[in-house]
């Protein structure tokens, strides 16, 4: 897992990647500096490392982690509360990307 701050990305190792302005806050990356594939996070995310894997902002993943709270798991990003922490299971993130895919699309 690699977190960013001030657009440098560091691998796992946490040894600088490279700059670039273009990168989120928070971006993840495998030991090439490539993108990580879902199977690659933890168990459990944090929302802000959720947020970066969908490609939403931080408060936008935040309110729909409410809504999945508030929905009783109806609707939103699937969130456990652990204690003050919320996480979001990596499996039920996945199940819910598969679900959203168009039908019939080759990945």
């Amino acid at each position: 897992m690699c977190y960013s701050d001030s657009a440098v990305v560091l691998s796992p190792a946490g040894a600088p990647l490279g700059a670039s302005a273009w990168l989120p806050l928070l971006y993840f990356a495998d030991e090439r500096g490539g993108p990580m594939a879902l199977d690659q996070f933890p168990d459990f995310l944090t929302v802000e490392e959720a947020a970066s894997v969908l490609r939403i902002g931080r408060s936008l993943a935040y309110q729909l982690a409410r809504q999945w709270r508030v929905t009783g798991g109806r609707s939103g990003l699937p969130v456990i509360d652990l204690g003050h922490k919320l996480r979001v299971p990596r499996a039920a993130l996945a199940r819910m990307m598969d679900a959203r895919s168009p039908a019939g699309s080759d990945r």
